[in-house]
């Protein structure tokens, strides 16, 4: 049975202070249908430069050169969806969407931000992204892990689990490969779901929390990501 999502509501929650050296630290598949899709829609009206993303933009320029070129972008994007391509043998790594290979600049911007603490600015960004791209796995990726170190839960469950959809849906349901981590392309996808792990152990739903867990051993079972460890503390 192909996941699900199901529209829900959006938690309009900025970042305060986060460690940077706590956040940089850090079937068959598992058919989900229980996490709540992000909502971004409401976000226009408030998605407007700051005095700081303004300073930054004119700094490095390459926000705008970014943004200026959108309209011409979404005119040449043809491939809309992530997909897995075979690397060797059974091992497996994902191809992103043209848009997202595009906005990989701003992303960059992204994590330069998280060194400097700047969480807000991270966040808005990330936002930004989803409505530029709402299949940038690893923007769901950054914003669930600094929900989760956060402690917002709900609001972790909804990007990780969301993350973790989308890269099922590129699997197709018949897909038995191996995404080691040592592929790049393969990371974001391998974090969110050792994330999502965490996410919920703390909620108590440790029935899917192990599910999950057993999926990722599956999809890498040299555990880069100690998710056998973390379900044993849990």
């Amino acid at each position: 049975m192909a996941p699900c999502h199901t529209r829900g509501f959006w938690l309009k929650e900025q970042t305060q202070n986060l460690p940077v050296s706590q956040f940089l630290r850090s079937r068959e598949q598992t058919p989900i249908n229980s996490f709540t899709k992000p909502e971004l829609a409401d976000m226009d009206s408030q998605r407007e430069d700051s005095p700081r993303r303004r300073e930054r933009r004119s700094k490095s320029g390459q926000f705008g050169t970014c943004r200026q070129g959108n309209n011409n972008r979404q005119k040449g994007n043809r491939a809309r969806t992530i997909v897995i391509r075979r690397v060797h043998s059974n091992v497996f790594e994902f191809v992103f969407p043209r848009k997202v290979r595009v906005l990989a600049d701003d992303l960059e911007e992204v994590h330069d931000m998280i060194a400097h603490e700047e969480w807000e600015l991270a966040v808005d960004e990330l936002l930004w992204l989803l409505r530029e791209c709402h299949e940038f796995l690893e923007a769901h990726q950054l914003l669930g892990r600094i929900a989760l170190f956060q402690n917002k839960l709900d609001l972790a469950r909804a990007h990780l689990g969301y993350a973790y959809e989308l890269g099922l849906n590129a699997m197709g349901k018949n897909f038995r490969g191996r995404l080691p981590f040592s592929q790049i392309t393969n990371r974001p996808l391998l974090q969110a779901t050792r994330d999502l792990v965490d996410c919920l152990l703390r909620l108590n739903e440790r029935d899917l929390a192990v599910s999950i867990a057993h999926q990722l051993l599956k999809w890498d079972p040299s555990d880069p990501l100690h998710v056998q460890a973390l379900c044993s503390e849990g």
